[in-house]
């Protein structure tokens, strides 16, 4: 995979992530990369297109994964180049449906500046659509795609996560009817839009919800909404 800013680049292989960034020759890169796809990945061609140094830098990043080292049905994958040789199996998509959260707990592993609570930041449309579809394409065939509606707290911007489901359903499982597609909430459950029960049983959503324990641990670990 390769995210482009003018000069700037950062190529990253999506199954094994370990990204490099380029402020520049980041092209020059790619195209590399590519001889070293076409040639098979053999750690025995890095001579002839760039320096073992080099070549092991690649490998490093796993932005090369040599055949003669790869495991038994992996991918072989250069994902810095055009694309995969070959697709996943399956995968896990995080969806940050929204940076905010109507709970202050004091174990949260991503705290106020990560999840920017104060700003009541939400993923677009656009953008959970986007990622959705590309990450569907990375999958084989007969393969499952998780898709993980996360947060911050994701039910504080559930109407979007029933725009996905309706999406996946609609749109994205007729044109892959040998991949599946399934569906997870991550929450606090302490928001219960009026439909999310009845949404969760339709589309057999599986849910991961924190327990504190005992009500004095339970009260002093989440001080409840801002």
């Amino acid at each position: 995979m390769t995210l482009r800013r003018g000069k700037e680049r950062i190529i990253f292989n999506a199954e094994d992530v370990n990204p490099v960034y380029f402020p520049q020759g980041g092209d020059e890169a790619l195209i590399l990369l590519e001889q070293f796809r076409e040639a098979g990945h053999l750690p025995g061609t890095a001579a002839g297109i760039c320096s073992p140094e080099l070549f092991d830098f690649f490998c490093d990043h796993f932005l090369i994964v040599p055949e003669a080292k790869a495991p038994p049905g992996s991918a072989q994958q250069c994902t810095g180049c055009d694309g995969p040789r070959g697709k996943s199996p399956g995968k896990s998509l995080y969806l940050l449906l929204s940076q905010s959260c109507n709970q202050a707990c004091i174990y949260c592993l991503n705290g106020r500046e990560t999840y920017q609570k104060d700003h009541k930041v939400m993923m677009s449309e656009k953008t959970a659509f986007k990622a959705v579809e590309t990450t569907l394409d990375t999958i084989a065939d007969n393969g499952r795609l998780e898709v993980v509606f996360f947060g911050g707290e994701p039910l504080m911007n559930w109407p979007l996560a029933k725009k996905i489901l309706k999406y996946c359903e609609a749109e994205l499982k007729p044109r892959n009817p040998s991949k599946e597609i399934h569906y997870h909430l991550t929450t606090n459950l302490t928001i219960l839009p009026i439909d999310l029960i009845a949404t969760a049983k339709q589309h057999g959503i599986t849910f991961l919800v924190n327990v504190d324990g005992p009500e004095d641990i339970h009260d002093t670990t989440r001080h409840g909404r801002y």
